[in-house]
């Protein structure tokens, strides 16, 4: 990522060829056979969910239909930590249980699914994850830490990671 200096011009043209960008992923999103619009037992999970996010949630290239909800209803159950209880935003949330099982239950995807979507998450940065929390139980519930979508700035398609704007002091 570099710098530059740019105009007030610039800036606004910049401006509107990223919201056309993410007007053309919502539009994209929305043709999917599976999603919220179209299915009624994600429809059902999605009320559920926070309808929080930010619009440039839109551009990752989740593999896994079910990435997006995941996350919502992650974000939904995420506890602050006690320096971002006077923000607006949390940046990072406390490490949480992610019950698979639970999540299965409430929403009727198949675990197969459920689990692909946490993958994707850590895959592109949304949770953090370490096996030093991790039983040596398979079918045990995982820890992770989520971060917040608000402080997106991009996705990095070359190196397939999206980039926070996130400084924890």
């Amino acid at each position: 990522m570099k710098k530059i200096l740019i105009s007030e011009i610039d800036f606004e043209k910049l401006s509107k060829l990223k919201l056309k960008a993410i007007n053309e992923s919502y539009n994209k999103f929305c043709k999917r056979k599976k999603c919220h619009l179209k299915d009624p037992r994600i429809k059902k999970f999605f009320e559920i969910c926070t309808k929080d996010f930010n619009p440039m949630f839109y551009e990752i290239p989740f593999n896994c239909y079910f990435s997006f909800y995941l996350y919502l209803y992650l974000k939904s159950k995420a506890a602050r930590f006690n320096f971002d209880m006077e923000k607006n935003q949390f940046q990072v949330s406390k490490p949480m249980e992610i019950n698979f099982s639970e999540i299965r239950r409430i929403t009727g995807i198949p675990m197969g699914t459920v689990k692909a979507a946490y993958r994707d998450l850590i895959k592109f940065g949304f949770l953090v994850y370490t096996e030093e929390l991790a039983s040596d139980k398979k079918n045990d519930s995982k820890c992770a830490i989520l971060l917040n979508d608000h402080y997106i700035l991009e996705h990095d398609s070359v190196k397939n990671k999206t980039i926070f704007n996130i400084k924890l002091t």
